[in-house]
């Protein structure tokens, strides 16, 4: 009996990050009312070879955001774009807490853009916005990382990670 490699599994490296996000929001029936909001979301790239080819990770955590959600657990993906763009965009999903949507599947849509004319300023700052179970927007606002104050812990929690995987081509076939 022959070993088929393609079909044996290789050892894939990969990364977590945690980060805290915090910042505020408006939803559209009240939009005079700044609310905060607050993002515990840990980014996790398994096999790191296979996420810059699919350029794709996910996202989970906790979201504390006033009026609609209580350390809720959140789920999702941050997919990014090439590299010349310098472009990630997140996506969370959560269950809702407030009086009008209770248990109702909120999503939040920002993105991230690191501009040349501001780096730092861009690449910690993701606007965003909020949808209904529905794919209604509901709702936009800002979250930010605090560079200051949570570099180190970010960096601090930046683990390697291994799993296993096939040997795949990029188009998603099997390779060898």
């Amino acid at each position: 009996m022959m070993l088929d490699l393609a079909r044996v599994p290789r050892p894939l490296l990969g990364v977590r990050l945690a980060l805290d996000l915090r910042g505020s929001f408006h939803l559209f029936d009240a939009p005079l009312v700044d609310r905060a909001v607050d993002a515990h979301l840990a980014f996790s790239f398994d096999g790191v070879t296979s996420s810059v080819l699919r350029r794709e990770g996910r996202v989970t955590g906790r979201i504390e955001a006033e009026g609609l959600a209580v350390g809720r657990r959140v789920e999702g993906g941050v997919t990014y774009r090439e590299a010349g763009e310098m472009q990630a965009i997140v996506t969370i999903s959560f269950a809702s807490d407030a009086p009008g949507l209770p248990g109702e599947e909120l999503t939040l849509r920002g993105f991230v853009e690191v501009l040349p004319v501001a780096p730092l300023a861009s690449a910690t700052t993701m606007p965003f916005s909020l949808y209904s179970a529905r794919d209604v927007e509901i709702g936009r606002g800002v979250l930010r990382f605090d560079l200051r104050g949570d570099l180190l812990s970010a960096l601090a929690s930046v683990r390697p990670s291994l799993g296993f995987g096939s040997r795949r081509k990029i188009d998603g076939g099997e390779g060898r």
